[in-house]
């Protein structure tokens, strides 16, 4: 197989990645939307930023506004949260403050 190129949201290296992943969907024979939902999902995670990838503020910034431009910002596409609530007191009892 020959990759003359990716789409823009991945990360340039993890192509082979991809590629066996979508092998490895297409062997599950779904079928119509559901696999092509799983699909989506499945190439959302891997196009996400990782934990401890390093991020400028700039991309950290456009991460923030593609997330807020998304039609439901709050959950990944596997169900997720992407966003949490935390009070003030419990923000004060993790810091240790109460």
């Amino acid at each position: 197989v020959v990759i003359d190129g990716v789409p823009t949201a991945v990360v340039w290296g993890r192509e082979r990645e991809l590629l066996s992943d979508l092998l490895d969907r297409a062997e599950l024979k779904k079928s119509g939307m559901e696999y092509f939902e799983q699909l989506a999902a499945m190439y959302a995670c891997k196009a996400a930023v990782k934990a401890g990838d390093q991020l400028s503020h700039e991309e950290m910034r456009g991460v923030v506004d593609r997330l807020f431009a998304t039609d439901n910002p709050y959950f990944c596409p596997h169900g997720r949260p992407t966003i949490v609530h935390l009070s003030m007191a419990e923000m004060d009892r993790r810091f240790e403050r109460i």
